[in-house]
């Protein structure tokens, strides 16, 4: 139910947002999880080996959209940061001296926008191979957007908790 209400509830605006939590939803509504389940921690959860390969390919198709708008040139986060500075509503970190820097050095963005790049495609494998390696990649990258864009905490609380679930001891 949670997760058709999730769903019908999209509108434009965080309709990414809204479409990934109510398909991580569905995932755990196949099989939820019952703590109390005699067997619990030692029974094979294909609903969270589903939730895995989402998180993946949440990430790959980040990065490719990433690599095919150039976002390793450095102008696009540099131009992010000028765009929050500039907002009414600054986030928990100002966003002002990172613009600066980047600004400044052309180098600092391009390596910068590279290792959002390379931090994204690391965590495609991780979140199939390495679930609890992924999960301290997932909370230093989310994390890190927390603190300059509040806008996004939804998505971030999200794919934090996707990765809570799916670092859990069995598939």
């Amino acid at each position: 139910l949670g997760a058709l209400l999730a769903l019908v509830s999209a509108q434009q605006r965080y309709m990414n947002q809204k479409a990934l939590l109510a398909i991580v939803l569905v995932f755990l509504s196949l099989d939820p999880p019952d703590p109390s389940e005699t067997g619990f921690a030692e029974r094979d959860r294909p609903n969270v080996g589903l939730l895995r390969w989402q998180l993946a390919i949440v990430y790959l198709f980040s990065a490719a959209q990433k690599l095919r708008l150039d976002f390793g040139a450095g102008a696009s986060l540099t131009n992010l940061f000028a765009t929050l500075d500039a907002l009414p509503v600054p986030g928990w970190v100002a966003a002002g001296p990172f613009h600066a820097a980047l600004a400044a050095s052309p180098f600092l963005a391009k390596t910068l926008s590279w290792g959002v790049i390379g931090g994204e495609l690391a965590l495609i494998p991780l979140s199939v191979a390495a679930p609890r390696a992924a999960l301290v990649g997932v909370a230093a990258l989310h994390g890190a957007f927390a603190l300059f864009m509040p806008d996004v905490l939804s998505f971030t609380f999200t794919m934090l908790a996707c990765a809570c679930v799916a670092a859990g001891r069995r598939p």
